[in-house]
Protein backbone atom coordinates (compact mmCIF):
# COMPACT_ATOMS: atom_id res chain seq x y z
CA UNK A 1 0.00 0.00 0.00
CA UNK A 2 2.91 2.33 0.79
CA UNK A 3 4.45 1.56 -2.60
CA UNK A 4 1.17 2.29 -4.33
CA UNK A 5 0.94 5.69 -2.65
CA UNK A 6 4.56 6.53 -3.48
CA UNK A 7 4.14 5.45 -7.10
CA UNK A 8 1.06 7.61 -7.57
CA UNK A 9 2.92 10.59 -6.12
CA UNK A 10 5.87 9.99 -8.47
CA UNK A 11 3.54 9.57 -11.43
CA UNK A 12 1.78 12.83 -10.64
CA UNK A 13 5.13 14.63 -10.60
CA UNK A 14 6.00 13.12 -13.99
CA UNK A 15 8.46 10.42 -12.97
CA UNK A 16 6.63 7.50 -14.57
CA UNK A 17 9.68 5.26 -14.89
CA UNK A 18 10.52 5.36 -11.19
CA UNK A 19 6.85 4.93 -10.29
CA UNK A 20 6.67 1.73 -12.35
CA UNK A 21 9.85 0.37 -10.80
CA UNK A 22 8.58 1.05 -7.27
CA UNK A 23 5.45 -0.99 -8.01
CA UNK A 24 7.27 -3.83 -9.78
CA UNK A 25 9.67 -4.11 -6.85
CA UNK A 26 6.77 -4.16 -4.38
CA UNK A 27 4.92 -6.85 -6.31
CA UNK A 28 8.06 -8.95 -6.61
CA UNK A 29 8.84 -8.61 -2.90
CA UNK A 30 5.28 -9.53 -1.92
CA UNK A 31 5.34 -12.59 -4.16
CA UNK A 32 8.68 -13.68 -2.68
CA UNK A 33 7.90 -13.02 0.98
CA UNK A 34 4.20 -13.85 1.10
CA UNK A 35 4.16 -16.51 -1.59
CA UNK A 36 1.45 -15.00 -3.79
CA UNK A 37 2.18 -17.52 -6.53
CA UNK A 38 -0.44 -19.97 -7.80
CA UNK A 39 0.46 -23.60 -7.32
CA UNK A 40 -0.99 -27.06 -7.76
CA UNK A 41 -3.04 -26.90 -4.55
CA UNK A 42 -3.42 -23.18 -3.72
CA UNK A 43 -4.34 -20.09 -5.75
CA UNK A 44 -4.32 -16.41 -4.80
CA UNK A 45 -7.30 -14.30 -5.74
CA UNK A 46 -8.76 -10.82 -5.25
CA UNK A 47 -12.41 -9.71 -4.98
CA UNK A 48 -14.02 -6.28 -5.01
CA UNK A 49 -17.51 -7.22 -3.80
CA UNK A 50 -19.75 -9.97 -2.48
CA UNK A 51 -21.06 -10.34 -6.03
CA UNK A 52 -17.60 -11.11 -7.40
CA UNK A 53 -17.14 -13.79 -4.73
CA UNK A 54 -20.47 -15.36 -5.60
CA UNK A 55 -19.73 -15.40 -9.33
CA UNK A 56 -16.22 -16.76 -8.81
CA UNK A 57 -17.28 -19.58 -6.50
CA UNK A 58 -20.16 -20.61 -8.77
CA UNK A 59 -17.80 -20.63 -11.74
CA UNK A 60 -15.21 -22.57 -9.75
CA UNK A 61 -17.89 -25.22 -9.34
CA UNK A 62 -18.53 -25.19 -13.10
CA UNK A 63 -21.53 -22.84 -13.25
CA UNK A 64 -21.21 -19.78 -15.47
CA UNK A 65 -18.71 -16.97 -15.93
CA UNK A 66 -15.87 -16.38 -15.40
CA UNK A 67 -15.12 -19.66 -17.12
CA UNK A 68 -11.43 -19.37 -16.27
CA UNK A 69 -12.34 -19.92 -12.59
CA UNK A 70 -13.18 -23.55 -13.33
CA UNK A 71 -9.42 -24.24 -13.39
CA UNK A 72 -9.38 -23.43 -9.64
CA UNK A 73 -11.81 -26.24 -8.77
CA UNK A 74 -10.59 -28.27 -5.83
CA UNK A 75 -7.84 -25.81 -4.92
CA UNK A 76 -7.53 -23.78 -1.75
CA UNK A 77 -8.22 -20.09 -2.33
CA UNK A 78 -6.21 -17.47 -0.44
CA UNK A 79 -7.25 -13.80 -0.67
CA UNK A 80 -4.50 -11.30 -1.50
CA UNK A 81 -4.49 -7.73 -0.13
CA UNK A 82 -6.43 -5.28 -2.29
CA UNK A 83 -3.28 -3.20 -2.70
CA UNK A 84 -1.47 -6.14 -4.32
CA UNK A 85 -4.18 -6.37 -6.97
CA UNK A 86 -4.26 -2.58 -7.43
CA UNK A 87 -0.49 -2.53 -8.00
CA UNK A 88 -0.96 -4.75 -11.05
CA UNK A 89 -3.61 -2.42 -12.45
CA UNK A 90 -1.42 0.62 -11.81
CA UNK A 91 1.63 -0.95 -13.49
CA UNK A 92 -0.45 -1.81 -16.56
CA UNK A 93 -1.80 1.73 -16.72
CA UNK A 94 1.61 3.35 -16.32
CA UNK A 95 3.17 1.15 -19.00
CA UNK A 96 0.32 1.23 -21.51
CA UNK A 97 1.79 4.17 -23.45
CA UNK A 98 5.34 2.75 -23.47
CA UNK A 99 5.86 0.96 -26.76
CA UNK A 100 9.19 -0.38 -25.50
CA UNK A 101 7.48 -2.14 -22.58
CA UNK A 102 4.26 -3.31 -24.21
CA UNK A 103 4.81 -6.94 -23.28
CA UNK A 104 5.25 -6.01 -19.62
CA UNK A 105 2.05 -3.98 -19.62
CA UNK A 106 0.12 -6.88 -21.09
CA UNK A 107 1.72 -9.38 -18.71
CA UNK A 108 0.73 -7.42 -15.60
CA UNK A 109 -2.75 -6.83 -17.04
CA UNK A 110 -3.18 -10.54 -17.65
CA UNK A 111 -2.02 -11.30 -14.12
CA UNK A 112 -4.58 -8.81 -12.77
CA UNK A 113 -7.33 -10.84 -14.44
CA UNK A 114 -5.86 -14.06 -13.04
CA UNK A 115 -5.93 -12.52 -9.56
CA UNK A 116 -9.44 -11.09 -9.97
CA UNK A 117 -11.28 -13.19 -12.56
CA UNK A 118 -14.66 -11.89 -11.36
CA UNK A 119 -13.57 -8.24 -11.00
CA UNK A 120 -14.34 -5.93 -13.91
CA UNK A 121 -11.45 -3.47 -13.43
CA UNK A 122 -8.80 -5.90 -14.66
CA UNK A 123 -10.64 -6.60 -17.90
CA UNK A 124 -11.06 -2.89 -18.59
CA UNK A 125 -7.39 -2.16 -17.94
CA UNK A 126 -6.09 -5.03 -20.07
CA UNK A 127 -8.60 -4.23 -22.81
CA UNK A 128 -7.33 -0.66 -22.90
CA UNK A 129 -3.72 -1.85 -23.04
CA UNK A 130 -4.50 -4.04 -26.06
CA UNK A 131 -6.39 -1.17 -27.67
CA UNK A 132 -3.48 1.26 -27.30
CA UNK A 133 -1.11 -1.12 -29.11
CA UNK A 134 -3.63 -1.56 -31.92
CA UNK A 135 -4.66 -5.14 -31.09
CA UNK A 136 -8.40 -4.57 -31.47
CA UNK A 137 -9.21 -8.28 -31.70
CA UNK A 138 -7.79 -9.08 -28.27
CA UNK A 139 -9.12 -5.81 -26.85
CA UNK A 140 -12.66 -6.74 -27.89
CA UNK A 141 -12.32 -10.31 -26.59
CA UNK A 142 -11.11 -9.15 -23.16
CA UNK A 143 -13.77 -6.45 -22.80
CA UNK A 144 -16.54 -8.84 -23.83
CA UNK A 145 -15.26 -11.39 -21.30
CA UNK A 146 -15.41 -8.67 -18.66
CA UNK A 147 -19.01 -7.84 -19.55
CA UNK A 148 -19.97 -11.43 -18.70
CA UNK A 149 -19.15 -10.77 -15.02
CA UNK A 150 -19.79 -7.00 -14.72
CA UNK A 151 -22.51 -6.00 -12.26
CA UNK A 152 -21.93 -2.39 -11.18
CA UNK A 153 -23.48 0.26 -13.50
CA UNK A 154 -20.26 2.29 -13.66
CA UNK A 155 -18.22 -0.81 -14.59
CA UNK A 156 -20.70 -1.78 -17.27
CA UNK A 157 -20.88 1.74 -18.74
CA UNK A 158 -17.08 2.02 -18.89
CA UNK A 159 -16.69 -1.39 -20.53
CA UNK A 160 -19.27 -0.60 -23.23
CA UNK A 161 -17.66 2.80 -23.81
CA UNK A 162 -14.27 1.17 -24.39
CA UNK A 163 -15.72 -1.64 -26.48
CA UNK A 164 -17.62 0.85 -28.64
CA UNK A 165 -14.39 2.50 -29.72
CA UNK A 166 -12.65 -0.83 -30.28
CA UNK A 167 -15.45 -2.16 -32.49
CA UNK A 168 -15.68 1.10 -34.41
CA UNK A 169 -11.96 1.06 -35.21
CA UNK A 170 -12.13 -2.66 -36.02
CA UNK A 171 -14.60 -1.93 -38.81
CA UNK A 172 -17.83 -2.68 -36.93
CA UNK A 173 -19.35 0.81 -36.51
CA UNK A 174 -22.95 -0.37 -36.12
CA UNK A 175 -21.98 -2.57 -33.17
CA UNK A 176 -19.88 0.30 -31.81
CA UNK A 177 -22.85 2.68 -31.96
CA UNK A 178 -24.98 0.20 -30.01
CA UNK A 179 -22.26 -0.05 -27.34
CA UNK A 180 -22.08 3.75 -26.99
CA UNK A 181 -25.85 3.86 -26.51
CA UNK A 182 -25.75 1.04 -23.97
CA UNK A 183 -23.07 2.92 -22.03
CA UNK A 184 -25.23 6.04 -21.98
CA UNK A 185 -28.30 4.07 -20.87
CA UNK A 186 -26.48 2.27 -18.05
CA UNK A 187 -24.73 5.09 -16.22
CA UNK A 188 -23.88 8.77 -16.62
CA UNK A 189 -20.25 8.08 -15.65
CA UNK A 190 -19.04 8.20 -19.28
CA UNK A 191 -21.85 10.28 -20.75
CA UNK A 192 -19.82 13.25 -22.03
CA UNK A 193 -17.15 11.14 -23.74
CA UNK A 194 -19.61 8.57 -25.10
CA UNK A 195 -21.90 11.23 -26.56
CA UNK A 196 -19.04 13.05 -28.29
CA UNK A 197 -17.54 9.87 -29.72
CA UNK A 198 -20.92 8.54 -30.86
CA UNK A 199 -21.49 11.75 -32.79
CA UNK A 200 -18.04 11.46 -34.35
CA UNK A 201 -18.69 7.81 -35.29
CA UNK A 202 -21.96 8.70 -37.03
CA UNK A 203 -20.37 11.61 -38.90
CA UNK A 204 -17.38 9.54 -39.98
CA UNK A 205 -19.13 6.32 -41.00
CA UNK A 206 -22.64 7.49 -41.84
CA UNK A 207 -24.26 4.62 -39.91
CA UNK A 208 -27.72 5.18 -38.51
CA UNK A 209 -28.40 4.76 -34.82
CA UNK A 210 -29.91 1.36 -34.00
CA UNK A 211 -33.62 1.35 -34.89
CA UNK A 212 -34.41 -1.45 -32.48
CA UNK A 213 -34.11 -1.87 -28.74
CA UNK A 214 -30.42 -1.52 -27.84
CA UNK A 215 -30.11 -4.90 -26.11
CA UNK A 216 -31.52 -6.58 -29.20
CA UNK A 217 -29.01 -4.72 -31.35
CA UNK A 218 -26.15 -5.85 -29.13
CA UNK A 219 -27.33 -9.45 -29.32
CA UNK A 220 -27.60 -9.16 -33.10
CA UNK A 221 -23.89 -8.26 -33.20
CA UNK A 222 -22.95 -11.04 -30.73
CA UNK A 223 -22.03 -8.53 -28.01
CA UNK A 224 -22.86 -9.62 -24.43
CA UNK A 225 -25.78 -7.81 -22.79
CA UNK A 226 -24.65 -6.89 -19.28
CA UNK A 227 -25.56 -7.69 -16.64
CA UNK A 228 -26.34 -11.06 -18.18
CA UNK A 229 -29.40 -13.08 -17.18
CA UNK A 230 -27.00 -15.63 -15.72
CA UNK A 231 -25.39 -13.01 -13.46
CA UNK A 232 -28.76 -11.72 -12.26
CA UNK A 233 -29.85 -15.28 -11.47
CA UNK A 234 -26.62 -15.78 -9.52
CA UNK A 235 -27.26 -12.62 -7.49
CA UNK A 236 -30.77 -13.80 -6.67
CA UNK A 237 -29.77 -17.31 -5.69
CA UNK A 238 -26.79 -15.96 -3.76
CA UNK A 239 -29.05 -13.63 -1.77
CA UNK A 240 -31.41 -16.53 -1.01
CA UNK A 241 -28.55 -18.75 0.14
CA UNK A 242 -27.17 -15.97 2.34
CA UNK A 243 -30.56 -15.55 4.03
CA UNK A 244 -30.75 -19.29 4.68
CA UNK A 245 -27.52 -19.17 6.71
CA UNK A 246 -28.26 -15.88 8.43
CA UNK A 247 -25.78 -13.71 6.50
CA UNK A 248 -28.23 -10.82 6.17
CA UNK A 249 -25.77 -8.02 5.24
CA UNK A 250 -24.52 -10.18 2.36
CA UNK A 251 -28.08 -11.00 1.29
CA UNK A 252 -29.06 -7.34 1.37
CA UNK A 253 -26.07 -6.33 -0.73
CA UNK A 254 -26.71 -8.97 -3.40
CA UNK A 255 -30.46 -8.37 -3.51
CA UNK A 256 -30.05 -4.59 -3.77
CA UNK A 257 -27.75 -5.07 -6.73
CA UNK A 258 -30.19 -7.41 -8.45
CA UNK A 259 -33.08 -4.97 -7.92
CA UNK A 260 -31.17 -2.27 -9.81
CA UNK A 261 -31.84 -4.22 -12.99
CA UNK A 262 -34.99 -6.21 -12.18
CA UNK A 263 -37.32 -4.12 -10.02
CA UNK A 264 -39.77 -6.18 -7.98
CA UNK A 265 -42.21 -4.66 -5.45
CA UNK A 266 -42.33 -7.83 -3.35
CA UNK A 267 -38.56 -8.11 -3.20
CA UNK A 268 -38.22 -4.45 -2.24
CA UNK A 269 -40.14 -5.31 0.94
CA UNK A 270 -37.80 -8.26 1.49
CA UNK A 271 -34.85 -5.91 1.06
CA UNK A 272 -36.26 -3.58 3.70
CA UNK A 273 -36.76 -6.48 6.11
CA UNK A 274 -33.11 -7.49 5.72
CA UNK A 275 -32.07 -4.07 6.96
CA UNK A 276 -34.15 -4.17 10.13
Amino acid sequence: LAALGRARSLSTSGDQETAVQVLIDAVGEAAALDGFVDGATTVYRSFDSYASRVLYNRARAGAGAPSRASADAGKRVEVVPDSYYLCHLEITQLLEHSFERTEEALRFGQRAIELGPATAAGYRQLGRAYMLVGDMENAAAVLEEGLLIAVQPSDIAMAYYQLAYVLWKAGRPQAGAACYLKSLMTSSSMAMQATAELQELVEETGVALPPREVDEELAKHAVPVAPTAEVLEALGSGASAAVDVGMFPVARNLLALRLRYRPDDALVNVLRSLGE
